[in-house]
């Protein structure tokens, strides 16, 4: 028979664990246990230890996915390099121009299908595991992509590396996203996500830096070369403990919660995962009863296989204002991020260039592009929660938009005097 175990089941243990915890405190003279005993050594600066952890894998998700912008500023930043090569190769400029295009949008076809098959694994009850096939996918990407000057091949091999490597990072930016949002502490998750938006920012200003007329080609993929680095962190940290939960293995989510998050923590954490199940109709059935772990949570499996119970919980989901409500705010903030900002990442050199600029002010004027976006949010990552979420849309949307103007006049009106000095 299998384990009954219910959501007070679940706070039983929580409250157990925490207990232990504050009853040490008569053994150290009224102090309170600053770790669990089997993950620190009981000294005080072991406190921080958690949230080290915590930090470090946050860090390590960011930098293999957002952080891979770069490879979107980088062929944005050798156009110049690219398209000497490219003209030799194929013999004419415009064919050369053609096959670019080619390389730079693989890219972003890999990243949109990326991202649709995420949106169809995210019951996946498992963050770390997608997340890792992921960051695999996206670094044989950029192994490919620097075969672009091999004969014959080399445009293939880097159209098919760009492919997989925006393939790659259009799972790992979901899937990241959801873990980050599932490991720290319930006030430090806005900062975590928040994070995030930090790496594209400086991985979009470091493609700018990878330039060098000899090594355009190994420039393509040298962003990837971080990604060894999160697949050791990631190998060594636990799942997410709301995926264990999911998975009914509640011995190791509280593992995970000992690893990410001080004991404190725990009971919100725990409470937390509870309330979304017991919304979601994982813990407990219409008629009161409870259901068996770890099978509470697909209480339609007896009906019918699984493929009808994901099917009937999605439209649950979207039949509820609790759930399209956010969707739609979150579909249109990232759409408005990525017309307003990603869409002129991978292009901006060529636009210059378009106008008459030449290439080398061009690259110059990317990278002012880029430079302030990435120091103010890398700055404001430190503040974050100083300011509501509100003011932190608008205010920076309206002066991205006065900025933009400015630009879209100086280019189309102005270029003679502003950009063009021998003219007039």
């Amino acid at each position: 028979m299998p384990h009954k175990f219910s959501s007070s089941d679940a706070m039983e243990i929580v409250v157990s664990h925490s207990k232990n915890y504050h009853q040490q405190k008569c053994q150290y003279g009224g102090k309170r246990a600053v770790t669990p005993p089997n993950v620190g050594t009981g000294r005080p600066e072991c406190i921080l230890a958690p949230k080290m952890r915590m930090f470090v894998v946050a860090l390590s998700i960011g930098a293999g996915s957002m952080f891979l912008v770069s490879l979107d500023s980088v062929v944005d930043n050798l156009i110049p390099m690219a398209r000497k090569y490219l003209i030799r190769f194929y013999g004419s400029e415009k064919e050369a121009t053609f096959a670019w295009g080619w390389v730079v949008s693989a890219r972003s076809y890999g990243i949109a299908f990326g991202c649709f098959c995420a949106f169809l694994c995210s019951d996946c009850p498992s963050r770390k595991w997608p997340l890792i096939c992921s960051f695999l996918i996206s670094f044989a990407g950029g192994i490919l992509c620097m075969l672009i000057r091999v004969p014959d091949f080399g445009i293939f091999l880097c159209c098919l590396g760009r492919f997989l490597s925006g393939l790659g990072s259009g799972l790992a930016q979901v899937v990241g996203s959801a873990m980050l949002a599932e490991i720290p502490q319930i006030r430090l998750r806005g900062t975590c996500l928040a994070s995030l938006t930090v790496w594209a920012c400086v991985g979009e200003l470091a493609g700018l830096f990878m330039s060098l007329d000899t090594t355009w080609h190994i420039a393509l993929g040298l962003p990837v070369l971080i990604i060894p680095f999160s697949l050791a962190v990631l190998f060594m940290a636990p799942d997410s403990p709301r995926a264990l939960f999911l998975l009914g293995k509640e011995n190791e989510a509280f593992e995970a919660l000992k690893y990410y998050q001080n004991s404190e923590n725990w009971i919100p954490s725990m409470k937390d995962i509870k309330n979304e199940m017991m919304f979601s109709n994982y813990w407990q059935k219409d008629n009161g009863q409870n259901g068996t772990w770890p099978h509470a949570e697909v209480p339609l499996l007896e009906k019918g296989p699984i493929g009808k119970y994901c099917c009937a919980k999605r439209r649950c989901r979207f039949g509820t204002g609790k759930f399209v409500r956010p969707l739609l705010i979150g579909t249109f903030v990232l759409t408005l991020a990525h017309l307003d900002d990603w869409l002129w990442i991978s292009y901006s050199t060529q636009a210059f260039e378009n106008v008459g600029i030449s290439s080398a002010d061009s690259q110059r004027a990317s990278f002012w592009m880029a430079f302030p976006q990435a120091l103010t949010s890398l700055c404001l990552l430190f503040c974050f929660d100083g300011f509501s979420r509100r003011k932190l849309l608008i205010f920076p949307t309206l002066g991205s938009i006065c900025c933009s103007i400015f630009t879209i006049c100086a280019l189309n009106f102005g270029q003679n005097s502003l950009f063009n000095p021998k003219s007039g």
